[in-house]
């Protein structure tokens, strides 16, 4: 029997490049975190939670959430935090900036996940990395990650390359496109107003 899936959204960053809150952009009707709340259960996922910061908890009220702590630094404690919590769940862990994500890449990811491997990730034809942050992490992944945190490493995608992942190369690639910055956001109007 494979580890339960939960979803995780990564909403309590910054956002210091885009200089507003990237998961309240409404490029789709909504704010971003909401469209993707959406696009994780559309996928099939019955508990989607948000990682987010103390202060947004309450506009977040009537969602699942689990609290970052004040000294996180950014995603790779919030993962380990996630992990550590909930020890005996894997989690579909995606960042609120993929503005052109969609339900049918998200199936994709679930379709060929691997549990025998710490984690099953994307990467795109054109890099030589995984995508930490589009990725379905496995409980095996939890002492592995507090080992290399230890260790005075960081970099999830390193941790990613040294470990034993699934890696699969999305269907659609423009999917996983990452916003973060003013011309980033002013490309994903265009693809959308384009379809």
């Amino acid at each position: 029997m494979n580890p339960q899936l939960n979803g995780l959204i990564l909403v309590g960053g910054k956002s210091r490049r885009m200089q507003e809150d990237k998961g309240l952009m409404n490029l789709h009707g909504k704010p971003q975190r909401l469209y993707t709340w959406d696009l994780l259960k559309q996928a099939g996922l019955e508990n989607v939670y948000f990682s987010c910061r103390e202060d947004q908890q309450e506009e977040l009220n009537g969602y699942k959430t689990i609290i970052d702590h004040p000294d996180f630094d950014g995603p790779p404690d919030v993962i380990l935090n996630v992990l550590t919590q909930f020890p005996e769940k894997a989690w579909l862990i995606t960042a609120c900036d993929l503005p052109l994500l969609t339900v049918e890449t998200l199936e994709e990811l679930i379709r060929f996940r691997n549990p025998d491997k710490i984690a099953t990730v994307f990467q795109l034809p054109d890099r030589n990395f995984p995508e930490p942050l589009i990725a379905i992490w496995e409980p095996s992944a939890g002492d592995k990650l507090k080992e290399y945190f230890a260790s005075g490493q960081r970099k999830l995608i390193k941790f990613l390359m040294e470990s034993e992942v699934e890696v699969i190369e999305p269907s659609s690639p423009q999917s996983l496109y990452n916003m973060n910055d003013p011309v980033a956001r002013e490309f994903v109007r265009g693809v959308i107003a384009g379809k």
